[in-house]
């Protein structure tokens, strides 16, 4: 689970985007792009109903895919202003939305996976949810639960993240 090419990594960079009014960073406006799109349909084996969609939720940029049968998962990145500030926060989301106590071992500074099944993924300044609420509990071909779905995800997104600014 990597990106489809070198040039699809993200390299660090002060360059950031401006979207709904908000800087987002290339980390955070990769998780919408095509290679990103692609990725995820080669690693999970199932293509989008709609080109996934960009938006801006709680102070984090996000993209729902959307596939056949009306099935959707909802990545989300918020930018923080340093590790310290992005461990800080993934330790609320771990109050605030639980952890189950299965072990993950994506990011650099640290994961987590929710009693529902989600995933949170902190690398560097950068904090990941793969939100798959949307998802029917067991999905994809051979059937694969949320929390193993959800990992997926996060593992071909990170493989698009190199060290970041």
């Amino acid at each position: 689970m990597a990106c489809s090419s070198t040039s699809a990594k993200v390299q660090a960079t002060p360059t950031t985007y401006t979207f709904a009014g908000h800087q987002v960073s290339p980390q955070a406006r990769m998780v919408c792009q095509p290679e990103a799109v692609n990725d995820l349909a080669k690693d999970l084996f199932v293509k989008t109903a709609t080109t996934p969609t960009p938006g801006w939720s709680n102070g984090s940029y996000t993209c729902t895919y959307t596939y056949p049968g009306g099935a959707h998962f909802v990545l989300s990145v918020r930018d923080l202003p340093s590790t310290a500030a992005a461990s800080t926060y993934r330790n609320d989301l771990s109050r605030t939305l639980g952890n189950s106590g299965q072990p993950i071992t994506l990011g650099t500074e640290g994961a987590f996976i929710t009693p529902s099944g989600n995933a949170v993924v902190q690398k560097d300044k950068h904090v990941l949810v793969v939100d798959v609420s949307g998802l029917p509990a067991t999905w994809l071909t051979p059937p694969a639960g949320h929390a193993e779905v959800a990992q997926s995800i996060a593992a071909t997104i990170l493989g698009c993240w190199t060290a970041t600014a």
